[in-house]
């Protein structure tokens, strides 16, 4: 996988070719950490998302067909839909460090390249608030 060293050709203004590429590499290796970075978290909950995702699917059916939830399948309920947007708003700051990217200088970009992992990390611990911890505390 090419580095961003040498890639930091401009001309007339524009960014190179081999540098928009590297761009999309930098942002693939954002998305691929995020992933990783979600399961991870969830694993620290001995928890499974596709698992979550089909005990949700099954409560939010007996809901609509008339079904009132036991005390349990409310909590977990509640747990699934907080472990939800916690999942959707790591999603979103990845959004928003790739438009970062977008927007910022090619030096810059080497630097973010170098130190991904730490500073991505930084921001979904960060960012989020105290909703990563609202889903520990909701765990049954």
């Amino acid at each position: 996988m090419p580095s961003l060293v040498g890639l930091l050709r401009v001309r007339k203004g524009r960014l190179s070719g081999e540098f928009r590429a590297s761009l999309l590499i930098i942002k693939q290796k954002i998305d691929e950490f995020t992933t990783e970075y979600i399961l991870r978290k969830i694993e620290e909950l001995n928890e499974d998302f596709d698992d979550l995702t089909n005990e949700l699917s099954y409560y939010n059916g007996k809901l609509q067909n008339g079904e009132e939830l036991n005390e349990y399948e409310t909590q977990r309920r509640e747990f699934i839909l907080k472990s939800s947007e916690w999942k959707e708003k790591i999603w979103s700051i990845e959004e928003t460090i790739e438009a970062e990217i977008d927007a910022t200088s090619a030096e810059n970009c080497l630097n973010f390249e170098r130190n991904l992992e730490q500073i991505v990390t930084e921001r979904y611990e960060r960012e989020p608030g105290d909703i990563f911890e609202q889903v520990k505390s909701l765990q049954v």
